[in-house]
């Protein structure tokens, strides 16, 4: 009836460690397209390099979760929120703003 706390238990003898880190299991990231069977003791060091850890987008205002692999097409061709530079004008906006951007209405009418 005592409490059971981390600092309590023992180490696992090192046989059974070394026979649990051998176990092969699936990426925690199977869900999300990886198939990789990885040795249960090099399971963080597959994650932390896996190519379906989902990510968020780094650009300001996008919200999207992409995979690793998928995230620089994902921030430089499809994110609305991509920066881009308007040749007319010389400012940096981004994507869904430089679709509505008055520079080029202006430049019609002038035409």
């Amino acid at each position: 009836m005592q409490v059971l706390t981390e600092e309590a238990l023992s180490k696992p003898a090192r046989i059974a460690t070394d026979y649990l880190d051998g176990l092969m299991i699936n990426c925690e990231h199977r869900e999300r397209g990886c198939v990789e069977l990885v040795e249960l003791g090099l399971l963080e060091t597959h994650i932390s390099v896996c190519e379906y850890k989902p990510v968020t987008c780094p650009n300001e205002r996008c919200e999207a979760v992409v995979n690793m692999a998928d995230l620089e097409e994902h921030t430089s061709e499809v994110c609305e929120y991509r920066q881009v530079f308007c040749e007319e004008c010389g400012e940096n906006m981004s994507f869904k703003k430089y679709g509505k951007h008055g520079c080029f209405i202006s430049k019609d009418v002038q035409v």
